[in-house]
């Protein structure tokens, strides 16, 4: 039975509060500073290991430490806040900073306080896991901090969903860790009986931390931050806005000065493709509503359906309106959306600005075109604006070409791609100055002759010929394939340091030789587990290493895929965790008297095998479901801790459990977030799913 009146819960429960609070604002202060690229998510894989090592430190001595034990865990909860005081305001200054920087200088500061951000992290969280582990000896105690600690991740879940209450989630974050130490502090001072100076002194340590929060908040985060006017956390992202720019991540994709739009040739252009009037547009916007506006000023257009990618910037926007109400947002997922209205527009411009993060590429995969082309008549037109990397324009038109039969786009100062499925596009000045003629006779809208004129500048045709030959070879863009997450970070000029072209061919090596990388280590691991894996406490010890390993290898691989399939990531954190810790809460309460844990292992090792069926789903469903999977991973991964440590009873190795844990999930995260664009989804979910089949024939 879990002791919730005791002060070992309520300091769990604390516990679990400040670390959703301070590890969700730090996972996106990060993926500010890396400017929203996913591979960010990488910096947790040194936090957990670090973590778990220096956890273990408490623990060795963990037979002759007593009395000492309260003091320790007082002392390590005020260190831990002490030090994270110094790690995570300057991380949230440069992420404001960082879209300032010249592009090789961001990479640096990038991977030094990525690198700086572990350490500390990692220590801090290892010094302070290691002491409740030091004080949760006993199956009993453990089973309640367990339960404790998913609680306060649900209590912190909800305190995320109201924060636009409170000033900032800073100080949300400056309450609990002041919480902390003050309940282990009362229940120090209760059972203390030395002297009141010693209490006394004992409370002034206890506010030096504070003090040291409070006056870095104050002397930095107000004096550097307002170069923003002002900032919105948002589902895909921070955005943040200044007198004539508008910043999602660090990159800037508005500028109100811009002294040429070329969206609005482009758009033209478009339009010259069709003949007559009551045409029915569509497009896909951030926070870039000019081609939705601009297409609702052509009179040949009916009617225009905007698809946001946020809720919070559908608000933003409906306050705009057209006079002739031509104009319609919607906050819907752009794939759900646009597969409901198939054959319904005559013209669809894609216009995403090129972050080369997975949030935006999923909208240049082979799946989003598909979509559109459902949505699209089948004499419809598809403009795509050709992004400014060459890599990334060759695979745009290869995707775009796996899709569409009718495919014509031009380099130059127009950079547009069209695409039908039966009508073909015409881009030469020629084709475009006729359709000019006849549509707009003798109307002021263009300059007699224009597209004569200017043809030489709108159309580089040996380029164009150029990437045509290259994007032949190439191969389109899958939504779920490896090599296509690989080339899209590869190609990335923010990662043209020296230090990260190293990382990179080091991730080159690790793809040639996944087998020996792969093989070697897994069959050192098994041979140790065989020869050493002989009593039921070691045999616990090497379970629990797997079962951290398939829990956070499994959350790796999710975050990936969820990122991929829906782009909210940064607002979805948050969210996923609660979700995890509510399963965990069923897994601590049925793991008290449930006796076989087979049916748990078959559950668990289907899981990753179900995330392998994402791509094959419909598209309504692969959502719900990427939300509903941390509720099984949670309970399964709660379920057979609880198992493990029963298992152990009270042996030498029962204490280092939660530890090793943890070393296990540091070692499974790397294993989903490398993996899954090194060898593919489904070996690397193949992976998951074979460290839970020796337990589930010995049950």
């Amino acid at each position: 039975m879990f002791r919730i009146g005791s002060f070992l819960f309520l300091e769990s429960f604390l516990l679990g509060v400040c670390t959703l609070l301070t590890g969700t604002e730090l996972i996106q202060d990060l993926l500010v500073l890396a400017n929203g690229k996913e591979f960010i998510l990488a910096a947790a894989v040194p936090v957990l290991l670090i973590g778990a090592v220096v956890s273990m430190f408490p623990l060795l001595p963990h037979k002759k430490q007593t009395a000492g034990e309260p003091f320790y865990l007082f002392f390590a909860q005020e260190f831990s806040i002490f030090i994270l005081a110094l790690l995570f305001f300057p991380l949230l200054i440069l992420g404001g900073w960082t879209g300032g920087f010249p592009q090789d200088f961001s990479g640096r500061l990038l991977l030094g306080s990525g690198l700086i951000a572990a350490v500390i992290s990692g220590t801090a969280a290892g010094l302070l896991y290691g002491a409740f582990f030091l004080r949760a000896k006993t199956a009993e105690a453990v089973g309640t901090f367990l339960f404790a600690l998913f609680c306060g991740f649900c209590g912190g879940g909800i305190l995320l969903c109201f924060r636009s209450d409170w000033s900032s989630q800073i100080d949300l974050i400056l309450l609990f860790a002041l919480l902390l130490p003050a309940a282990q502090l009362i229940h120090l001072l209760c059972g203390f009986k030395g002297r009141f100076r010693i209490k006394l002194l004992v409370c002034i340590l206890a506010l030096l931390p504070a003090m040291l929060f409070q006056t870095v908040y104050t002397a930095t985060g107000r004096k550097f931050l307002p170069a923003f006017h002002a900032s919105l956390n948002t589902s895909n992202g921070r955005v943040a806005f200044t007198a004539d720019s508008v910043f999602l991540n660090g990159s800037r994709i508005f500028y109100s000065r811009e002294p040429f739009y070329a969206g609005k040739l482009r758009i033209l252009v478009s339009l010259l493709q069709k003949n007559g009037g009551g045409l029915r547009a569509a497009s896909i916007g951030e926070i870039d509503q000019r081609p939705a506006f601009l297409l609702a000023s052509m009179p040949e257009v009916e009617h225009v359906d905007s698809c946001l990618v946020n809720a919070k910037r559908l608000r933003s926007v409906q306050q705009f309106r057209d006079e002739k109400g031509k104009l319609g947002f919607s906050a819907d997922d752009p794939f759900r959306f646009f597969a409901k209205r198939a054959g319904e527009y005559d013209l669809f411009y894609l216009e995403i600005p090129v972050s080369r993060t997975l949030a935006s590429y999923r909208f240049r995969s082979e799946e989003m075109f598909r979509v559109i082309r459902n949505a699209l008549k089948d004499d419809g037109i598809l403009a795509v604006p050709l992004p400014a990397s060459e890599a990334e324009r060759i695979r745009l038109i290869a995707t775009v070409r796996k899709v569409f039969p009718n495919v014509h786009f031009a380099t130059g100062r127009l950079n547009l791609l069209l695409a039908s499925p039966e009508l073909k596009p015409e881009l030469s000045p020629e084709v475009l100055a006729d359709h000019a003629e006849s549509r707009f006779g003798g109307a002021p809208l263009l300059p007699p002759g224009f597209f004569l004129v200017t043809g030489g500048l709108l159309d580089d045709s040996e380029e164009t010929a150029r990437l045509g030959r290259l994007a032949a070879e190439q191969s389109p863009d899958r939504l779920f394939q490896p090599d296509s997450l690989r080339r899209e970070w590869s190609h990335d000029p923010f990662f043209s340091t020296h230090a990260f072209r190293a990382l990179l061919a080091c991730f080159s090596f690790a793809v040639r030789n996944a087998l020996w990388l792969l093989g070697i280590p897994a069959v050192l691991y098994l041979l140790l587990r065989y020869f050493k894996a002989v009593s039921p406490d070691r045999r616990a010890f090497f379970l629990s290493f797997e079962n951290g390993f398939w829990a956070f290898g499994t959350a790796g691989v999710l975050l990936y895929l969820f990122q991929l399939r829906t782009g909210m990531l940064f607002g979805a954190v948050p969210v996923l965790l609660p979700l995890f810790a509510i399963g965990g809460l069923a897994g601590a309460f049925v793991a008290r008297t449930a006796k076989s844990a087979r049916a748990v292992y078959v559950v668990s090792a289907l899981l990753p095998l179900v995330l392998t069926g994402l791509e094959w789903i419909p598209e309504a469903f692969q959502t719900p479901l990427l939300f509903a999977v941390p509720l099984p991973l949670g309970f399964c991964t709660a379920y057979v801790f609880l198992h493990f440590r029963r298992l152990c009873g009270e042996g030498n190795y029962a204490v280092f459990l939660p530890s090793v844990t943890l070393l296990g999930g540091g070692t499974g995260l790397l294993a989903g977030l490398i993996l899954f664009p090194l060898i593919g989804l489904f070996p690397c979910c193949l992976l998951l799913t074979a460290t839970r089949l020796s337990r589930i024939v010995r049950g």
